[in-house]
């Protein structure tokens, strides 16, 4: 269907320029972010995230699909998103 898409367990190699694959991130007019508490608490994964709302329209150009896990769904949980 010549869409374009990038995973980065395979599309960034050792001694690629990753704050740029970030940037390039950041500015897809389609993003799907798969949200679990592992992306929650990756370093890499909230760098990109910044690259995304730098980049505004987030309602139109963001579909998160999240899968919380060991998170509840309560204050607790929203607290440790909130932290991490």
């Amino acid at each position: 269907m010549n869409i374009d898409f990038s995973i980065d367990d395979h599309n960034i190699l050792y001694g690629d320029d990753i704050p740029k694959y970030e940037q390039e991130i950041g500015r897809s007019s389609k993003l799907i972010l798969f949200v679990s508490p592992e992306y929650l608490k990756s370093l890499a994964c909230m760098y990109e995230m910044t690259e995304i709302f730098k980049n505004g329209n987030i309602k139109e150009r963001v579909h998160p699909l999240v899968d919380l896990g060991s998170i509840p769904r309560n204050g607790d949980g929203l607290k440790q998103v909130k932290d991490f």
